[in-house]
């Protein structure tokens, strides 16, 4: 398994660490790509100062292992260089890109989000929980104490009916943000 991780997790992080280094260390970086049969190129331009949020999406779905990226580091897994790379499957991202009404509201998730890596107090299970506790106003946490353990659980439940409802045509209130 901990060679699985590293094949899928470790590469991906790799990826966005390597990016973000171009970016940063290139006068002019260029990225080209290919769309509808066509190479296209993003010039990235530096007078123009951008945030880098790093978003590594796995096509498989690690869920508990990948949403704490900090036992990852700590267990050797993961270089502690690829640090602040938000790892998520492909199947959360869709939920995210349906439920989640603005840029800067996913941003802000992605803050709080990646800031969860480094504490020592929180648990947590699934990707979607951790929105659900988003959703729910729950976000940005009290300081860290060594006293209270914070369990994020059954705040997907939302989500899950919803999704389970429209699945199979039954009308639904899309989950929100409170």
């Amino acid at each position: 398994m901990k060679d699985r991780l590293r094949e899928t997790i470790n590469a991906g992080t790799f990826q966005c660490y390597r990016a973000e280094k171009y970016i940063e260390e290139t006068q002019n970086p260029i990225f080209t790509y290919v769309e509808e049969n066509s190479r296209k190129t993003l010039v990235i331009d530096k007078t123009k100062k951008k945030e880098i949020i790093k978003i590594s999406v796995m096509f498989e779905h690690f869920a508990s292992i990948a949403v704490n990226l900090k036992y990852l580091i700590e267990n050797g897994v993961l270089s502690s260089d690829y640090k602040w790379t938000w790892i998520v499957s492909l199947y959360d991202l869709m939920v995210f890109r349906d439920l989640i009404n603005s840029e800067e509201d996913f941003v802000e998730y992605i803050h709080h989000r990646i800031n969860l890596y480094e504490r020592n107090d929180i648990e947590f299970q699934d990707e979607i929980d951790i929105l659900g506790f988003f959703f729910e106003g729950k976000l940005p946490l009290h300081p860290e104490t060594t006293e209270d353990k914070i369990n994020i659980v059954s705040y997907r439940d939302d989500i899950d009916n919803y999704y389970t409802k429209t699945g199979v045509g039954i009308s639904s209130e899309k989950p929100k943000r409170k």
